[in-house]
């Protein structure tokens, strides 16, 4: 744990340099480079890397290695304290600098922390400069003049919010308010009127199916991480793979979010509770939302889990893109089971009873909830089979 934990705390602190001679932040092979410039004996951006992942460790007794690494992140700006770096090699196992080592890295530090303090990792929040920074100039300058002071403070915090609003976030947030209405005009018809009108299950079936296609390839398409700092240091990973994977957690949150609305759906039908439109409204956001939330943590994930992107490691999950056809199918096919409130809920139950038993099933076996491929491949051959037998007794 110990190497996964520095692994973190490396990467931390690296993505908060900068390179010297080019000013971008510092990527694993320019650290390399710099430690060997430092110590004499370069390092390959890999080693970096393996170091990162937490797949190799530099060994205690190396310890001209760990200070010209210290020394390195201090020059480059990721660590600015003796705290910060004795927080670096606590989460290592290594020991705290000692005075003399305190001096060669810090040369210029003059305070010294109480025993056993340790500085924590600063995450800079995008909205610390306007919480924080000035604030407190802004509230001085505020008290001199006229009273009341409160409309001075109301008027400076209005003006530097205003600072803060670019065209393309406006832009960006207008293109995410039609792809909510558009998620309104798609879903809504299949997940309202679907309950009330079955002579027109067809054509609200058809318009879900292509919701399910087009939505979530739109909220892969706004998640940005082509400017990630995160994903731009690490040399290793495609950026087709990245993307890929970015789309894939877009379509898994996408119908996530979908079924649990489905399914409070059902709930409220079986209950004979109807939503109000603000709420329907509200409702079709949540598989946008969700979404969003697994195209960004899907690929971070299971870059977690296997130190690496590959589309070997998670392609079993691309299943969610044909899942809309799928679920298409079987609502055409046995909507009059679901139109029942009390077999729909049933029905519903033991789909979710279905689905968790299989990732209890597969967490006791291997640790994770990854469902194998070739579960899958049983469980919809199953219902082939179900729906040729029904057509054969008819």
């Amino acid at each position: 744990m110990s190497n996964i934990a520095f692994g973190k705390q490396l990467r931390a602190f690296r993505l908060q340099c900068h390179d010297p001679v080019s000013g971008k932040p510092l990527s694993q092979q320019r650290l390399g480079d710099l430690l060997g410039e430092e110590m004499g004996a370069g390092f390959s951006g890999a080693a970096v890397s393996d170091w990162e992942r937490g797949e190799s460790k530099i060994h205690v007794d190396d310890r001209h290695v760990l200070i010209s690494l210290l020394k390195v992140l201090n020059k480059t700006g990721g660590l600015k304290t003796s705290s910060e770096a004795n927080l670096l090699l606590e989460a290592g196992n290594y020991r705290a600098l000692n005075p003399d080592e305190k001096q060669r890295v810090f040369p210029g530090e003059e305070s010294k922390p109480a025993d056993g303090e340790s500085k924590p990792l600063v995450v800079h929040s995008p909205y610390g400069g306007f919480l924080s920074d000035g604030f407190q100039k802004l509230l001085d300058e505020a008290r001199e003049g006229p009273s009341p002071a409160w409309t001075r403070v109301v008027t400076a915090l209005l003006r530097r919010l205003s600072d803060r609003v670019s065209v393309p976030g406006v832009f960006r947030g207008l293109i995410w308010f039609w792809i909510w209405i558009a998620s309104y005009l798609m879903l809504a018809p299949l997940l309202y009127g679907f309950f009330y009108t079955p002579e027109t299950v067809l054509v609200s079936i058809v318009e879900y199916v292509c919701a399910s296609l087009i939505l979530p390839l739109c909220v892969g398409m706004l998640t940005n991480t082509r400017d990630n700092p995160f994903w731009q240091q690490d040399e290793e990973v495609s950026s087709l793979v990245l993307r890929l994977y970015t789309h894939q957690g877009a379509y898994v949150g996408f119908h996530i979010g979908y079924f649990i609305v489905f399914a409070l759906r059902l709930l409220a039908y079986s209950l004979q509770v109807k939503f109000s439109l603000p709420t329907q409204f509200i409702l079709v956001g949540l598989p946008l939302f969700l979404g969003n939330v697994a195209s960004q943590v899907v690929p971070y994930n299971l870059w977690r889990a296997y130190g690496r992107l590959r589309l070997s490691d998670g392609a079993i999950f691309f299943v969610f893109v044909p899942l809309g056809f799928l679920w298409g199918w079987f609502l055409f096919q046995f909507h009059p089971v679901l139109m029942s409130p009390t077999s729909g809920i049933i029905v519903t139950l033991a789909a979710i009873t279905l689905l968790v038993s299989m990732m209890t099933l597969q967490y006791r076996r291997k640790g994770n909830t990854v469902i194998p491929a070739h579960w899958w491949i049983i469980l919809y051959g199953l219902i082939l089979v179900c729906e040729i037998v029904l057509a054969l007794t008819r």
